[in-house]
């Protein structure tokens, strides 16, 4: 974990685990040569539904746009309680489509940083 940022630095699991490549990544992370990469499903191509979808690599761009008010689900595919939301949070967006200053995402959790 990068503790600047809470976020998470992977070590590239097709390296031996060694006390050098321990020691190499240690020191990418201190330098700043490691870098976050976020997981994320492909950005898509067409987002222009009521409902933005929100991946990891279009996370920041959407989330810290300063002049939207951004409202996001954080959801898992298999999980009932998202799954009941769901038409609510549709129907909300549906209603505020037309506010440019309000945005609506999701981002399944399950499969984005």
């Amino acid at each position: 974990i990068d503790f600047t940022t809470g976020k998470n630095l992977l070590l590239d699991e097709d390296l031996d685990i060694t006390t050098e490549s321990i020691k190499t990544f240690a020191d990418g992370i201190i330098s700043g040569e490691i870098k976050y990469v976020p997981k994320s499903e492909p950005i898509p191509e067409k987002n222009d539904g009521p409902v933005t979808i929100l991946v990891g690599n279009n996370y920041e761009e959407i989330v810290n746009d300063d002049t939207k008010d951004v409202l996001v689900e954080f959801y898992a595919p298999w999980c009932g309680h998202c799954k009941s939301l769901a038409p609510k949070y549709d129907e909300l967006a549906e209603k505020l489509k037309d506010e440019d200053e309000i945005a609506i995402v999701k981002m399944d959790a399950t499969a984005n940083d």
